[in-house]
């Protein structure tokens, strides 16, 4: 008898750590749930760069679950905020970049 499936954001982090095994592997975390909450703790803890909350953002939103449930790192808006990530042309200058 198999145990039932996972669902929301525990779904979706078993999802990232096997999709991203190799990469995990490569910075020495293992493919394993510890070593998702491991690597999930790494990159909370830059949570404070604009690029790195914009990109875990992304990932959340791609995988459908509420932003900051993976990762830690809560939307500036609050949690479970459903804006869209900033990209193109205004990302740029929003965040102190050069438009090109």
């Amino acid at each position: 008898h198999r145990p039932p499936a996972p669902q929301g954001p525990q779904a979706a982090s078993v999802f990232v750590g096997r999709a991203w095994a190799r990469t995990m592997a490569f910075f020495d975390f293992p493919a394993t749930s510890a070593g998702f909450l491991e690597m999930s703790r790494g990159v909370s803890r830059h949570g404070w760069n604009t690029h790195v909350k914009m990109m875990v953002h992304e990932v959340e939103r791609l995988l459908q679950v509420p932003l900051g449930s993976l990762f830690g790192i809560v939307p500036d808006d609050g949690p479970n905020h459903g804006g869209e990530a900033t990209t193109g042309e205004n990302s740029a200058t929003q965040h102190g970049g050069r438009k090109d």
